[in-house]
């Protein structure tokens, strides 16, 4: 029975990755990271947010979900301004794009750090995101 709600969780947690935009700091030096999405006008009603994600979280929301993609559809851009703090140091704040249906990946530390886009299939979509300031 274990081993079968184990595998019934392991997949759901999948296919919600491959159906909906997610965010993962997997940062491993304690950088925070904020995520507000644009709103590209007024075409969504809520924009996703996730404030003072800490390593090892992760945020996601469905490509059909109209408060965060007002397509509904998975390969539509979703923008999003990410704010990024290391420990003890100054926020830095970048604009990436990513498909409604991919995810964003913030990894390495504050010296070697870096953030990048994906489609839901693994590929890269954005290797670098737009520095902000």
């Amino acid at each position: 029975m274990t081993r079968y709600l184990t595998f019934l969780l392991t997949l759901f947690s999948l296919l919600q990755l491959v159906h909906g935009f997610c965010i993962y700091n997997n940062y491993n030096d304690g950088t925070e990271a904020t995520i507000i999405q644009e709103t590209q006008g007024n075409s969504i009603p809520r924009q996703f947010k996730a404030y003072n994600m800490r390593p090892g979280d992760v945020r996601c929301c469905h490509y059909s979900d109209r408060d965060c993609n007002a397509s509904g559809k998975p390969y539509v851009e979703a923008v999003f301004s990410l704010r990024v703090t290391p420990l003890g140091d100054v926020t830095t704040v970048y604009l990436m794009g990513v498909p409604a249906g991919g995810y964003i990946v913030f990894q390495g530390d504050k010296v070697h750090g870096e953030i990048i886009s994906y489609y839901s299939d693994g590929r890269v979509y954005n290797p670098s995101p737009r520095r902000q300031r």
